[in-house]
């Protein structure tokens, strides 16, 4: 059966089936990839106190939130550091 038709016969799009093919090829599976994401730091029961925050609280400022938790970035990885040293700017990108 061709790549094309599994696509059609699953109703999904045909790079899906040739990503998985590749990986499968490559790997020996599909389920236990390589990856070089970076670890997550917070737990899921963090992640969700932190989303529970901004939802009671639509107007919060992630900076804010950041510095609370002490997940914050550093400020030399800050491109706007002068102006938020100064208080210009409240969001660091």
């Amino acid at each position: 059966m061709s790549t094309r038709s599994v696509a059609r016969e699953l109703n999904i799009n045909f790079s899906t089936i040739s990503c998985l093919q590749c990986c499968f090829r490559e790997f020996g599976s599909t389920s236990n990839r390589p990856h070089n994401r970076r670890p997550c730091v917070t737990t899921p029961a963090y992640d969700l106190h932190i989303r529970l925050l901004h939802l009671r609280n639509r107007l919060r400022p992630v900076t804010q939130t950041a510095d609370e938790t002490g997940f914050a970035q550093p400020k030399k990885f800050c491109t706007n550091c002068k102006k938020v040293s100064q208080g210009r700017s409240s969001a660091c990108s």
